[in-house]
């Protein structure tokens, strides 16, 4: 996370080493500001709705940070005092004990609570965690509102890497420019500024993970703080009023309106960032003492929180995803509420035993220093090593289990060609059978071969994740219907025009594909627009059907699995069997609820193409009332809507029934 440099209200801000620190005026409102900040992330991370956009905290944060690290290295600059040394001695005694510590407290829950493949993905965490990249390992593993990163433990370490990679800049472009001046320093940093705001805009509308996680696309934001600092260490004084009133309750409500309206959808951080971002400074610049802004953040709740804000966002989110392994929690379930309470006794823990004791004066900087690094390495170790020891829990939400036995093969170009993926079963014979579609056409792979296998049938599989199996049809919205190198037409297309495929499966995810998000131009779908999506789509189907017809193929779609409010993945634990959660169930009414478009337009499709022969698979996951994620026995599905290996082979024996 974010640098919240807490300090005791009865103290200084700290910069500088020795008898001669820097001292700044403690400002208990920017403890009041944290408050503000971390209350709504854990909130967003809770899923409780009216905090759809509370990821702006984190930006908060960073304005905070740029605002009081600048302002120290400011003051150190302007007496000759400030060191590198010295500033990372300080870096390392607030940001590293709590942050080690709640790392090393994951770890065995984690060993008891993950199955294989998220416990590997955990343990590259705790190793990027020490070299301060989880950012990039959570870019390169999937985007920050995907499915699977609410059970992701150090999801939210993400922020701390960018951070600490901005300081390790800053510092040196700082004492590199000082001599030239302020203006030059400062123009240096207008000039960097625009530079990230522009990357940052471009970016969340054509490559929106790497822009959400990494520096070049968020260092703006901490420059919005330092400008700050430059201003009121420049003699910049702000005076109780009416304007200081007006301009720092402003603040407050720029950073209330972002955590309220923004959602997954918003493009971020692009423009919408400046909301929260700019709300900050206004409140670190105007809200002075007789300010009603200042009253409020001053608070002793909110000054307390602020205080606590480290330790509790480091907790918070552990927490929250051993809590929806173990118990699969739904998303906004009033059980986080306690469960933020958790969060904030053991924050109060840690900064009082953890955090406290080591930003006391009395360490040496090598000493403090050498620890950080033994400590670095001992994590990265632990990160390193544990994998290689047997897990005792059983492998079912590892994607790639799917596909053991089955032969890659890119019958129309390369995979960068293609844009999608192929495989095949028996890699020395013709298919026989195609399935076309997105990843809910991969995660039949396991069924079809141990139902295939020892048959005369070679089943191939064409699939592009977050593709539909429908012929692209021209619209204006952004990625809807659109795969990379128009995959899906390709598949079509060679799929009709091979002779020694006889059959043919559709599966896709079309609630999905109805509602992805435009990105350029509005943040939600309006009714108008989803009913055209839905036309395009009844179209793009309806061709696609009719090709294959036409070429001779017997065609079968596989419609929408059940969708599960709650994430199933703990029903693969052995723990969460021992405790009795499992399985879990959705009324069919709200499943029916869900699927009323696409159900619609499947019956579209049928009625058009008659030949067309369906499949649902609410007959087999379902009873007359309930869906279920799984039996005593086994849990059929690795996320809301994906099917684990015993999910597959249950579905696809039945959806091949007669086929």
């Amino acid at each position: 996370m974010v640098d919240f440099q807490f300090f005791p209200a009865d103290t200084c801000i700290e910069g500088g080493l020795g008898s001669e620190d820097v001292v700044l005026k403690y400002r208990a409102e920017i403890d009041g500001l944290r408050a503000v900040a971390v209350l709504p992330v854990i909130f967003f991370h809770a899923g409780f709705a009216p905090f759809s956009g509370g990821f702006v905290g984190v930006d908060v944060f960073f304005v905070i940070s740029g605002y009081l690290i600048t302002s120290l290295i400011l003051e150190e600059l302007k007496t000759g005092r400030f060191s590198i040394a010295g500033f990372y001695d300080r870096r390392a005694r607030r940001i590293l004990p709590a942050l080690f510590f709640v790392v090393a407290c994951t770890i065995p829950i984690a060993w008891f609570t993950l199955l294989p493949k998220d416990l590997t993905d955990f343990f590259h965490s705790v190793m990027a965690v020490s070299l301060f990249s989880s950012n990039f390992l959570f870019w390169f593993q999937s985007g920050y509102f995907d499915t699977g990163a609410e059970l992701k433990p150090l999801l939210h370490t993400w922020s701390l890497a960018v951070e600490e990679q901005f300081y390790i800049i800053f510092p040196l472009l700082l004492m590199a420019l000082w001599r030239f001046g302020r203006k030059v320093l400062i123009w240096v940093l207008v000039v960097l500024f625009v530079i990230s705001a522009s990357l940052a805009e471009w970016g969340a509308h054509n490559y929106p993970s790497a822009t959400f996680f990494l520096l070049h696309a968020r260092g703006w934001e901490l420059l919005i703080g330092a400008f700050a600092a430059f201003y009121l260490q420049g003699g910049g004084q702000i005076r109780p009023g009416v304007i200081s009133n007006i301009l720092s309750a402003l603040g407050l409500l720029l950073i209330f309106y972002a955590v309220v309206d923004y959602n997954e959808r918003t493009p971020f951080p692009s423009v919408y960032a400046l909301v929260p971002t700019v709300g900050t400074v206004l409140v670190i610049l105007f809200a002075v003492p007789g300010t009603v802004a200042h009253r409020l953040l001053s608070l002793k709740a909110c000054v307390g929180i602020g205080l606590l804000s480290y330790s509790m966002y480091l907790w918070h989110q552990p927490i929250f995803v051993f809590a929806r392994y173990l118990f699969g929690l739904p998303v906004g379930s009033y059980v986080f509420l306690a469960l933020t309470v958790l969060a904030t006794l053991l924050a109060l823990f840690s900064w009082r035993f953890v955090e406290r004791p080591f930003r006391r004066k009395g360490f040496a900087v090598s000493r403090v220093l050498t620890a950080a690094a033994a400590a670095s390495i001992a994590i990265l170790a632990t990160g390193y090593f544990l994998p290689k020891i047997e897990n005792p829990t059983t492998d079912e939400l590892d994607y790639a289990t799917h596909w053991i036995g089955w032969t890659t093969c890119y019958p129309f170009g390369t995979r960068e060609e293609a844009g999608g993926g192929c495989r095949i079963l028996k890699n020395d014979a013709a298919p026989t059978l195609a399935i076309i579609g997105d990843s809910h056409a991969g995660h039949l792979a396991t069924g079809l071969k141990a139902i295939l296998d020892a048959s005369d049938e070679n089943p191939l599989v064409l699939l592009s994740p977050g593709c539909y199996p429908a012929i692209t049809q021209p619209n204006e919205y952004e990625r809807f219907l659109k795969c990379e190198n128009n995959f899906i037409d390709k598949a079509i297309t060679y799929v009709s025009q091979k002779p020694s495929i006889k059959k043919v499966i559709l599966s896709g995810y079309g609630n999905l594909e109805l509602h992805k998000y435009k990105v350029h131009q509005t943040q939600k779908l309006d009714p108008a627009e989803t009913e055209i999506r839905e036309g395009l789509l009844l179209n793009g189907l309806r061709e696609a059907v009719g090709l294959l017809l036409s070429s001779g193929k017997k065609l079968r779609l596989i419609s929408e699995n059940p969708e599960m409010i709650d994430h199933p993945a703990h029903c693969s634990t052995k723990l969460a069997r021992w405790l009795g959660t499992c399985p879990q169930r959705v009324a069919l009414s709200d499943v029916n609820a869900r699927a009323t478009q696409i159900d619609r337009i499947i019956r579209g499709v049928k009625d058009f193409h008659p030949k067309l022969e369906v499949f649902d698979p609410r007959s087999v996951l379902c009873d007359a009332e309930f869906c279920y994620s799984g039996s005593t026995e086994k849990n059929w599905y690795q996320t809301r809507d994906h099917l684990t290996p015993a999910g597959s082979i249950k579905l696809v024996k039945e959806a091949l029934k007669g086929f």
